[in-house]
């Protein structure tokens, strides 16, 4: 499409909204084939200028695409920093299911739930919110929320070598391997403070 061209102009410019349309047009829809690597890079541009919703794609496509848990964690909590609430039900989903940390963490997973639903001004979040506090048992006690810190301005990927990969759990996708070692990544050292569980319990007032 002749928007390509142009978003490709603002985000090489700095525009993060453009770039998070180039990244979600290489997701892939109708005739256009999903190139992650390509939508992964233009996702950590738009991620760089502050955009929480690119740090929610890189996580998911890192999760479903790659199955790469703990690495999309790490930007489902840059995410949700910035009180992305898809980010916060994402984390509360890996808890629950036990595909990050030590295993299965059913309060640590109702924390980000009850964060999600207390951020949420959409009827839809909350209620599937709410639906995963059931399943697991736990009543829903919604807390109230200090105003949001402003995120913490990252610097540019500064990019690894291949050797890199398996120890900073960066993505490596077939095309990546077939480029003798050359690869389209995200840089975990470049993303700076993530939020922890401890950050967010301190973030909320109430009985958790």
């Amino acid at each position: 499409p002749e928007a390509i061209k142009y978003w490709k102009i603002a985000a090489e410019g700095g525009n993060a909204s453009a770039a998070l349309n180039l990244g979600k047009y290489y997701m892939g829809s109708g005739s256009v084939v999903a190139d992650y690597n390509e939508a992964i890079r233009w996702f950590v541009k738009a991620a760089n200028q502050g955009d929480d919703e690119s740090c929610y794609q890189i996580g998911l496509i890192n999760v479903e695409k790659f199955r790469h848990f703990e690495h999309g964690a790490e930007w489902f909590q840059r995410g949700s920093k910035s009180g992305h609430v898809e980010s916060l039900l994402m984390l509360g989903k890996l808890c629950e299911k036990g595909l990050i940390g030590s295993g299965v963490e059913k309060d640590k997973a109702a924390l980000y739930y009850r964060v999600a639903f207390s951020k949420a001004t959409d009827g839809d979040v909350k209620e599937r919110a709410q639906q995963h506090l059931v399943c697991m048992g736990y009543p829903l006690r919604p807390v109230k929320v200090k105003p949001t810190r402003v995120p913490v301005e990252v610097p540019p990927d500064q990019g690894n070598t291949g050797a890199d990969t398996e120890k900073s759990g960066h993505v490596m996708t077939e095309k990546s391997k077939d480029n003798d070692g050359a690869q389209d990544h995200i840089s975990s050292h470049a993303v700076e403070s993530f939020v922890d569980i401890e950050q967010l319990a301190a973030d909320i007032e109430g009985d958790i």
